[in-house]
């Protein structure tokens, strides 16, 4: 993986911090920003949980980082629940 620069626990931890910067906008943006995700049929509720274990078992983002992805998982199942 050196050989082409790809670094897994870097580009998961990039990944999350977009995630979390994003959930951080106003409240308008924010619920829109859920809905979305809760929209995306590429959104996988077990994959972001297994990635926030993951982030969180091997320290790689702060607990605030941890605490806000999960509050964000939160909101998306929420909006999921909501919907069906």
């Amino acid at each position: 993986m050196e050989r082409y620069a790809f670094n897994p626990r870097d580009l998961l931890l990039k990944i999350v911090t977009i995630f979390v910067r994003i959930s951080k906008g106003t409240g308008e943006e924010n619920r829109a920003f859920v809905v979305c995700l809760a929209a995306d049929p590429d959104y996988c509720q077990p994959t972001v949980e297994r990635a926030c274990r993951v982030i969180e078992g091997q320290g790689l983002a702060s607990e605030e980082t941890i605490q806000d992805l999960k509050k964000i998982m939160s909101e998306v199942f929420e909006v999921c629940v909501s919907i069906v």
